[in-house]
């Protein structure tokens, strides 16, 4: 209808046959009507002029400004014009010509412009004729009495009330509503129906039934009270207040309800029902029940044709083994996969895994986990982190990588444990192994270490590390090929360098070595290094103290040595079978000869704190080659470790 007044109003501005005067000038027109448009303009009681019949059809108030004219009031039109004007009747056509001539000459222009309103006025009329038909809504049908037993007026309860009883039925538009008894207001195209209600839409698609309702013919809205239950292909909805639009087809609820779908049931206080979509929309105290999980939440969507749940808002989803939790995601009751977002976690026994997306099939158990991932096995006080990862419920599998880290929790220490690739695993005895792959750090306050890999047990606690393994404790620094850590309670009990040991310490001159083929380390409750056993082609470098002087290095070869140790220094040096060796003064110190063949320093390597450990350093230290000529010590058989005092010894060097 805008659309159209602008179309007019710019055919108008555009009429060159126009002139507007202020004051004392009017108007000037030259009004080619005919017979049929002038009678067409006159009142049924042939008093009022023409021209307010014609100001009037014309929407003149979106003119412009200076249209002073159309300002005027209706009953001060008639001031500008003569005398005779004032008295005139409503033209007839024969004298239309004259007054009309007459008009045109009360104007004070002598030769006025002309406006020619037939074109402007045919459009007008076209435009609002169009309009009208366009706008027109559609007739509304009035609900119809199709069957009943007796029918009476009750003006007692409205005007236009109509009193309906016995087997009563109602149709309007395809919906069909029988009840017992009911009240038709035809004026207001509305009803009020009771006992034993039963709707049924337009398409038969679905039912209501109920003890009362409304029903509004001119919205096409139904309300029902009191034991209410919509019945459709995919869902059945009960409560005691449901209100229905039958137009977009949708019901909803605000006092609470159940729902029924398939082997699903849901129940909420409020909740919507979009049946052209298959969806349900779901607010306040939701609780969905599915053969394998129960779901709690505030705010869930649900299609009741895919069984999809959408969970918005804070969510636990829980079974008899598992429970989890999130703050948005969705849930396939069919398949049982479902992904979950913000803060979510699953909780399968002393497992619990937290991630920022969790993707979990529950047929299979495996799932997927990204950003932010931590898995807290409390039963082995394990904790393992990382940014993409992999985990299989029933088989405790899972794998992790992405700043991948593992924390082994104590008492008084932990341990923190960096690599690419983490994975946990269940072996033949039940028990878990953790694996740790390329780029192997791992922090604590009493032992330090780097390997290319790493292998657990939680049967026997030990620790394997493999391919170019370091350890340090107490200050010493142990390398070998393959480096065995045995573990009671969190804490190192033993260790053992297997295939070229290598011991370190670094002295205020020198360096303190013991090597050997195995070399195994044993540990005080304290974390403390007590007593290293050196076996098969053992050799050590010890320098020699009296006081804060250095009298000397002992540089000796043997089967096998032990080393016991007191405030991380060692007290007694007994080597045992085939010794060889010098002590060396002061004086004769060569920093070729005092390095064992193999030695390497490897303090850069060493991570610093739990931050180090992601920063992986690689060794491009070679091995120390010595140059001097040295004596080869005889084969000998090795001794076992509970035996260090067996076979011929020297006094210890002190």
């Amino acid at each position: 209808m805008v659309f159209q007044i602008i179309i007019s109003y710019l055919i108008f501005r555009q009429s060159p046959a126009r002139q507007f005067r202020r004051n004392d000038t009017l108007l000037t027109a030259d009004f080619n009507l005919r017979t049929k448009d002038i009678s067409a303009l006159q009142s049924p009681a042939g008093t009022t002029l023409w021209w307010d019949s014609l100001r009037n059809s014309f929407p003149v108030r979106f003119l412009k400004p200076d249209r002073s004219l159309f300002k005027y009031p209706r009953t001060s039109i008639s001031r500008h014009l003569s005398p005779e004007t004032r008295t005139a009747q409503p033209p007839t056509t024969s004298n239309f010509k004259s007054q009309a001539s007459n008009f045109k000459h009360q104007t004070s222009n002598p030769k006025p412009e002309t406006l020619n309103f037939k074109p402007l006025f045919f459009l007008f009329a076209l435009f609002f004729t169009c309009s009208v038909f366009a706008q027109q809504p559609a007739p509304i049908r009035k609900i119809e009495i199709t069957r009943y037993n007796s029918l009476e007026f009750s003006s007692r309860i409205a005007p236009d009330a109509q009193r309906i009883i016995g087997d009563v039925e109602f149709q309007h538009e395809g919906m069909t509503m029988t009840c017992d008894s009911a009240y038709l207001y035809s004026q207001h195209n509305t009803l009020d129906a009771f006992s034993r209600v039963h709707v049924t839409n337009a398409d038969s698609s679905a039912t209501i039934d109920g003890n009362f309702a409304k029903y509004n013919g001119n919205t096409k809205f139904a309300e029902i009270w009191e034991n209410v239950v919509l019945v459709d292909s995919n869902a059945i909805l009960k409560t005691q207040h449901l209100y229905y639009d039958l137009t977009p087809n949708i019901a909803y609820y605000l006092v609470g309800a159940e729902i029924f779908n398939k082997g699903n049931d849901m129940v909420s206080q409020l909740g919507y029902y979009h049946r052209n979509i298959d969806m349900f929309y779901f607010k306040k105290d939701v609780v969905l029940h599915t053969p394998d999980y129960t779901i709690v939440t505030d705010t869930l969507n649900y299609n009741v044709e895919t069984k999809i749940a959408d969970f918005v808002g804070p969510t636990y989803i829980q079974n008899e083994k598992d429970t989890i939790y999130c703050e948005l995601g969705w849930y396939n009751t069919n398949d049982t996969v479902a992904l979950f977002h913000r803060n979510a976690w699953i909780k399968s026994g002393s497992t619990t895994v937290h991630a920022d997306t969790l993707f979990y099939e529950n047929q299979t158990g495996n799932g997927r986990a990204f950003s932010n991932i931590v898995i807290v096995d409390t039963t082995n006080n394990v904790i393992l982190k990382g940014n993409k990862g992999k985990f299989n419920n029933p088989t405790e599998q899972a794998w992790l990588t992405g700043r991948a880290l593992l924390v082994m929790a104590g008492e008084q220490d932990s341990l923190f444990l960096h690599a690419d690739t983490l994975r946990a695993d269940v072996d033949t005895s039940g028990f878990k192994v953790l694996k740790a792959y390329e780029k192997v750090r791992f922090f604590s306050l009493d032992m330090q270490g780097k390997c290319d890999s790493l292998v657990t047990s939680l049967q026997d606690s030990v620790i394997h590390m493999f391919r170019g393994p370091a350890l340090w404790a107490q200050d010493n620094q142990m390398t070998a090929d393959h480096i065995e850590i045995e573990t009671q309670n969190q804490k190192p009990k033993q260790m053992n360098l297997l295939n070229k040991g290598f011991i370190v310490q670094e002295d205020s001159v020198g360096f303190n070595q013991i090597k050997g083929k195995k070399i195994v380390g044993l540990f005080r409750d304290d974390n403390e290094l007590y007593r290293v056993n050196a076996y098969a082609d053992g050799e050590t470098v010890y320098y020699l103290h009296d006081g804060p002087d250095v009298t000397g290095v002992n540089k000796i070869k043997s089967t096998d040595v032990v080393i016991l140790i007191d405030n991380r220094q060692a007290q007694e040096v007994t080597h045992i079978e085939n010794v060889e060796g010098e002590m060396i003064p002061p004086n004769e110190f060569n920093e070729d000869e005092l390095k064992l063949n193999g030695f390497k320093w490897l303090i850069e390597l060493k991570p610093m704190d739990k931050n180090d450990i992601f920063e992986w350093r690689e060794d491009t230290v070679a091995p120390h080659v010595s140059t001097a000529k040295e004596t080869p010590s005889k084969d000998s058989k090795p001794q076992p470790a509970g035996k260090p005092d067996s076979g011929p010894r020297r006094q210890p060097n002190r």
